[in-house]
């Protein structure tokens, strides 16, 4: 059975999208979106289209975001965006935490730094709260080249 929910089982929702796990819980979120949905069967609330979840000065954008109450999983998925109040800006095609934030997979994750460093990986993982492991990374604390906005020269 389907219905359309509230917020107060969305404002678990709230603290997802950390990264890190590095949500300060004791601020209030605000959480908006097209839709939101409560499947009383599967333990499921879901959150669709132009979701915006704010907390403090962080903000995260994506086009569905879900929780599943059983089995305390939180994922975000479609244009995944998250705003530090650092100034660094994380994106991601995919995210799943669980276990309390400590454990997690992002997909196609990209940064971009205040110090206008970038990271990518096609993968990065929380293992524990002190592990993180990302494949295939690729850092760079360059500046993009106006001649070579893609970061190649010809030729090379």
């Amino acid at each position: 059975m389907r219905r359309a929910w509230g917020v107060p089982l969305l404002a678990a929702l709230a603290c997802l999208l950390t990264l890190a796990a590095r949500a300060q819980q004791d601020l209030p979120v605000e959480l908006t979106a097209e839709r939101m949905i409560y499947e009383r069967d599967l333990d499921l609330v879901t959150a669709r289209g132009s979701v915006e979840i704010v907390q403090g000065e962080r903000i995260m954008l994506a086009d569905t975001v879900s929780y599943n109450q059983r089995d305390d999983v939180v994922t975000a998925s479609g244009n995944v965006v998250l705003r530090e109040p650092t100034g660094d800006v994380l994106f991601s095609d995919y995210v799943e935490l669980r276990d309390n934030f400590k454990q997690g997979v992002v997909r196609e994750f990209k940064a971009r730094l205040s110090n206008n460093a970038r990271l990518s990986a096609r993968e990065a993982r929380r293992e524990g709260e002190n592990v993180t492991v990302l494949e295939q990374a690729v850092f760079t604390r360059c500046e993009e080249c106006p001649e070579h906005p893609a970061g190649r020269r010809s030729g090379s």
